[in-house]
């Protein structure tokens, strides 16, 4: 065999042999590096308002209970985020740590790949209004520990894996406004954002304000000045129709500016209202106020106005120079 022959021959030799090796070299670096990573995968899911690591598919999706995500990741690791929603368009959200919003559509996969390296405790969140339970768990809330460990305590609202009511266009019957609307406070999510009993405090990152406003001080907003002037504002409320500017409710010291203040609360509720940043370079605040006008009638509005303003404390006074 002549020398160039056997040249090529060789050749041939090391391409075939190197057809099979480069690969299975590349796929065991891939493999190795996959084994550094690890992989986590949320899902979410509307009816119970909730992100999972659970296995969700189409056998289990109606009959089965998930429970919510616990992520506690250690301080270093190389984390593979896989996210996917199991039935409407989700957002996630975790401004903290810079990632999203990313939408997430129904079959399709996002993934995201990032180092926690930045100890600490971090929330992420649905931001698309997905169903009734959306504001369960306060807008689909999560927690992702790094390096720390998750006090239950603190986070108690997290925990509860159903949503709190099944909401329907039926409510149950109610003794005063007050009373109702209290009971769509809790039901209607917004607890899970203004806190209980309209107390606030609530964090929102990157919020002008830090945390959500609280409500229970919204009588004073209102220009009412005692619960003489609340019980007068009520009555009004208790009217089907409501109140009415030129119909002025006996009782009250400043009508027309309760009203007009009464009128730009109601146009909050039915329009929504986009939170302000505190950095105007920095993340959207995932927390927002959105149009309830689809999903709330008037006279849910004003029951849920009546119970807010009932929340305000007075001073009251003795007559002995208090």
């Amino acid at each position: 065999m002549k020398f160039r022959e056997i040249i090529s021959s060789v050749l041939a030799v090391v391409a075939v042999v190197g057809a099979f090796a480069i690969p299975f070299a590349y796929q065991k670096q891939r493999m190795t590096s996959d084994h550094n990573v690890r992989t986590i995968t949320l899902t979410g899911l509307a009816p119970q308002g909730i992100w999972t690591q659970d296995e969700v598919n189409g056998g289990n999706y109606w009959k089965a209970h998930f429970k919510p995500a616990e992520l506690n990741l250690k301080a270093g690791e190389q984390i593979r985020l896989i996210l996917r929603s199991a039935d409407v368009v989700h957002r996630f959200y975790m401004p903290q740590l810079g990632i999203g919003p990313i939408e997430l559509v129904p079959g399709h996969t996002e993934v995201v790949n990032f180092k926690a390296d930045k100890e600490g405790i971090y929330p992420y969140y649905c931001t698309a209004v997905c169903g009734d339970c959306h504001f369960h768990m306060l807008n689909m809330r999560g927690l992702v520990a790094i390096g720390k460990e998750i006090d239950t305590k603190t986070a108690p609202i997290i925990n509860e894996p159903l949503c709190m009511v099944n909401i329907t266009s039926d409510l149950p019957s109610f003794t005063d406004i007050t009373q109702k609307g209290h009971f769509l406070f809790q039901t209607r999510g917004c607890v899970t954002c203004h806190g209980v009993d309209g107390a606030g405090g609530i964090p929102n990152f990157n919020y002008v304000r830090g945390t959500v406003p609280a409500l229970n001080t919204l009588a004073s907003k209102m220009s009412l000045g005692s619960k003489d002037e609340v019980e007068a504002f009520t009555k009004a409320l208790e009217i089907k129709e409501g109140p009415a500017k030129d119909k002025p409710e006996p009782g009250l010291s400043n009508w027309p500016l309760s009203f007009a203040q009464y009128q730009s609360v109601v146009k909050t509720i039915e329009g929504g209202s986009p939170p302000l940043k505190a950095d105007p370079n920095g993340p959207e605040p995932p927390l927002f106020m959105p149009s309830w006008k689809e999903n709330l009638d008037h006279e849910q509005i004003n029951s849920i106005i009546a119970f807010l303003i009932s929340e305000q404390k007075f001073e009251e006074h003795t007559g002995w120079g208090n």
